[in-house]
């Protein structure tokens, strides 16, 4: 099985039809390819895949002049450098993609494993209902697919058998929201993708390297390759995060192997030492800095303020994003924004998230994102007042007081779904903001309509006493403050 002429990557092409192509396909057909056709995770582990292989190929680009005009040379200079790498990109071969070909442990590991959607060991899901304790053989093609993805997004905790078996510290692409610029087809949405050199050089120990697998460190002694591997911009792309060994058994991978922790010396470190190019850093209390992470209780529209942020100084989104300002100035067009990830739970995984956004080149401007937070905050302070209004209504009908656990989780419940049911109503609603940056009666008037809905179905009012109760929370709501324009929303009436 060999990265570059075996199939391994589904996609889909312009037409609507489905395939799976190896590197070299991938490249000579890009134009002709719409898509990857990936979930999140596995998605954000091949475009980091296809970005290295593209910039080493190219050696830059070096500026924005120079990356205005590379695009007519993606496909031919990665296939000419694909072609030069080919015994690097076999999974079985003498030095086998991404693995330690020596790696000896006492008792194997299960390939299972590798896919963070199938039940192995510790990690139960709840629809793979064929696992079994000896484990799974799979194809090559899946294998590779997954064996990326594993060392982008393995999350911390145990790793290895009883040998190796130590708490390792989670992957670099685990937690944050990452950002990828979808263009009309794949050439292009890796060509807006690219960093120039000069990109990197910003960068927090903005060192440009080289791909792993042309500085692969085979012992705890190559201390050039190590570094290279831990902190450098191409060295991190496919990240070696984990050791890893894989056999062939027949036409497939065998159902055992070994995964093992890597050594101290290949640490990636996060913010403020490094950050993964794709992701948002967002500013965090005494000057610290962090990724913005993803939760499944909330679309990433309440928080594009932050990932589309361009000013680097305080941390900021992608940094491709400034690759738009140079595409054109064609207000008029808008561009296709993917953002997604995994969120981890612990040391397992909870979901997998994606959205895609079709924005406008404006709203990358600084006045037009502060315009569009307004908006937002003005949302999320009307959150809080909601909030307050139903534990008012409780207070009031006197239900589930008291300092029991049950009556307080049953209190939070309540006020739980009624903020859910308000956010999923402008879950639906928030795409007029890139049409209208401004604070306007519309955008007033949908939260508004969204506040009375939500506290309407969280609050009975039936009885007097519940009506009375009522009429006390919605005061709380404060809306006639929300709906008078210019005015600050509050939690009282």
């Amino acid at each position: 099985m060999n990265l570059i002429g075996d199939p391994w990557i589904p996609v889909v092409f312009q037409g609507g039809q489905t395939r799976t192509v190896g590197l070299n396909d991938l490249y000579e057909q890009a134009e002709k390819i719409r898509d990857l056709a990936l979930a999140p995770p596995q998605r954000i582990a091949v475009m980091r895949l296809l970005i290295c292989i593209t910039q080493t190929a190219l050696n830059g680009p070096e500026d924005k002049d120079e990356w205005i005009s590379c695009k007519s040379q993606i496909a031919p200079e990665s296939l000419k450098y694909l072609a030069e790498r080919k015994e690097r990109f076999d999974l079985f071969g003498e030095i086998p993609f991404m693995q330690i070909k020596d790696l000896e442990a006492k008792s194997d590991g299960k390939l299972d494993k590798l896919d963070f959607g199938l039940a192995s060991g510790n990690n139960k899901t709840l629809f793979d209902q064929s696992s079994v304790p000896e484990g799974r053989s799979h194809p090559a093609g899946w294998a590779s697919l997954q064996l990326l993805t594993f060392l982008n997004f393995s999350t911390g905790g145990q790793v290895g058998d009883r040998t190796f078996s130590y708490s390792a510290e989670a992957s670099p692409a685990v937690k944050a929201a990452h950002l990828f610029i979808r263009g009309e087809n794949l050439c292009e949405t890796i060509w807006l993708n690219l960093l120039t050199k000069k990109d990197v050089d910003t960068m927090s120990n903005g060192i440009w390297g080289r791909p792993i697998w042309d500085m692969f460190p085979h012992t705890l002694n190559d201390t050039a390759c190590l570094e290279n591997a831990t902190q450098t911009y191409l060295g991190r792309l496919v990240p070696l995060s984990r050791l890893i060994r894989l056999d062939r058994e027949d036409q497939q991978v065998s159902a055992s192997c070994i995964i093992a922790h890597p050594p101290t010396t290949l640490l990636f470190q996060g913010p403020p030492s490094y950050r993964e190019p794709s992701t948002t850093v967002i500013a965090k209390e005494k000057g610290k800095t962090d990724y913005l992470y993803l939760s499944v209780d909330k679309h990433v529209w309440r928080d594009l303020g932050s990932v589309l942020a361009l000013n680097l100084d305080t941390g900021g989104g992608a940094m491709t994003l400034r690759n738009l300002r140079w595409v054109g100035k064609d207000n008029n067009k808008n561009h296709d924004i993917w953002v997604g990830g995994l969120i981890p739970s612990r040391a397992a995984v909870e979901d997998a998230v994606e959205w895609n956004f079709s924005l406008p080149l404006d709203l990358l401007g600084e006045p037009e994102l502060k315009s569009y937070q307004t908006n937002v905050d003005l949302a999320e302070s009307s959150a809080i007042s909601l909030s307050s209004a139903v534990r008012t209504y409780l207070d009031e009908v006197n239900a589930y007081k008291g300092n029991d656990s049950r009556a307080k989780d049953t209190r939070k419940g309540i006020v739980k779904r009624a903020t859910s049911i308000y956010w999923q109503e402008l879950d639906q609603r928030y795409g007029m903001l890139f049409e209208d940056i401004l604070v306007d009666d519309d955008w007033r008037h949908i939260i508004g309509t969204a506040l009375r809905k939500a506290y309407e179905q969280s609050c009975v009012h039936e009885t007097p006493r519940q009506i009375q109760a009522f009429v006390a929370g919605q005061k709380r709501l404060g809306l006639h403050k929300l709906m008078a324009k210019g005015g600050e929303n509050g939690e009282s009436g």
